[in-house]
């Protein structure tokens, strides 16, 4: 018996090597040809400041291996470096391109100001872990650094990267692309003329403007509007504004659209807008202040405002505040003149007016109440927030 199955293993194992033989020869894959990221940048008399900084902080051995995958490199030129170190006054204030290198490769370090780790986490502000052509970026976002997003908008021949940022602070500045689709043999370069500063707000409902969350541990979900919990007179009972233990109509620091928060929270769009998955769903919101909601309301103090929202059922405060909450991210840079644009609110539009400088919300109430656009792209990492000077009217 046991010859028996030794010749037949045999066979078998024999039958195996002759299928082997009869197959087609394995033939390895070509290493890809041509010049990486770190080997272009070197070799570009714009990028020496970048390539000096990929060395400090060790990325240039990332984008200089084939083996790493593919990236899309946002590229500031020398001069964006220059600009930005000089905007960080003091001794960076007169810096040139060679003031810059020298304090790059011999002052930068883990106990500098700024440290090595804060150069780090902006070039990686710069870095997408995939190949993406200027041709698949415009009118979106791309994810930077593992978790932070990037705008794109389009502007004639070039693209605009974050230049919704643009007033916020003078290093923080959207950039513009100089030169487009420089490949290489592991992904893209797009020089840009600004250093791109990190987006840190999460999403546009914990920024210092609107800054409310959801707590999903109770049930129902419980709303926070400024570190107070709004209160529930029981689980099924809708949110009470004017419970005194609610909220002090006062303005946080910083703020002024604290009623603006209070009716999203009453409205029942809270978990809507921040759902209990992650990553947040981008959300555009059109901001108007209090002061807005004032005029809007008929009422002298924020106090007789909350009132009067609370006056209102949830449904019909989800149908006005809706009107101001677009899906996804719609930049400055994004709107044309008599676009329309769709809401949350049972799919009301509006539409846009460009005059100028001057960006109007034309809406279905009187033209005379049509608010404008007084401070455009407030962004984080899941939506942009405008600032309008009137709240939307549906009639």
């Amino acid at each position: 018996m046991k010859k028996i199955k030794i010749i037949q293993i045999a066979a078998l194992f024999a039958s195996v090597l002759l299928a082997t033989g009869c197959a087609e020869e394995f033939t390895p894959v070509a290493p890809p040809s041509g010049s990486t990221i770190t080997q272009i940048a070197s070799t570009n008399t714009e990028f020496n400041i970048l390539t000096a900084a990929l060395t400090k902080t060790g990325l240039a051995n990332t984008l200089g291996n084939n083996n790493s995958g593919n990236f899309t490199v946002f590229a500031p030129t020398d001069a964006a470096f220059v600009s930005y170190f000089n905007s960080l006054g003091g001794t960076f204030a007169t810096l040139d391109e060679a003031g810059v290198l020298s304090w790059i490769n011999t002052t930068l370090s883990v106990a500098s100001s700024p440290t090595l780790a804060t150069l780090n986490s902006i070039l990686l502000y710069h870095i997408v872990t995939s190949k993406i052509s200027s041709a698949e970026l415009s009118g979106a976002y791309v994810t930077v650094g593992g978790t932070s997003r990037v705008s794109i908008s389009k502007s004639d021949a070039s693209l605009l990267i974050n230049a919704n940022r643009t007033g916020q602070n003078v290093a923080g500045n959207g950039g513009r692309t100089v030169t487009l689709d420089v490949d290489a043999s592991n992904g893209v370069i797009h020089s840009i003329d600004k250093v791109l500063i990190p987006v840190s707000t999460a999403n546009i409902w914990a920024s210092a403007l609107l800054n409310f969350s959801v707590n999903y541990g109770v049930s129902p979900p419980a709303v926070t509007v400024y570190g107070t919990v709004l209160r529930r007179p029981s689980a099924t009972a809708p949110i009470n504004l004017s419970d005194p233990a609610a909220l002090a109509p006062t303005d946080a620091v910083g703020t002024n659209y604290n009623l603006l928060s209070m009716a999203i929270a009453k409205a029942e769009l809270a978990t809507v807008i921040i759902p209990i998955a992650a990553p947040f769903p981008d959300f555009t919101v059109f901001a108007p202040t209090d002061a807005a909601f004032l005029s809007y309301l008929g009422v002298a103090t924020e106090a007789a405002a909350r009132d009067a929202l609370n006056a209102l059922t949830p449904s019909a405060l989800a149908t006005i505040i809706g009107y101001h909450i677009v899906r996804g991210r719609v930049l400055s840079t994004d709107l044309s003149n008599s676009q329309v644009v769709t809401t949350l609110s049972s799919g009301n539009t509006f539409s846009i007016g460009i005059n100028g400088s001057t960006v109007t919300l034309v809406d279905k109430g009187p033209a005379v109440t049509d608010p404008t656009v007084t401070l455009a792209n407030i962004l984080t990492n899941a939506g942009v927030i405008h600032q309008i000077s009137g709240v939307l009217r549906l009639q």
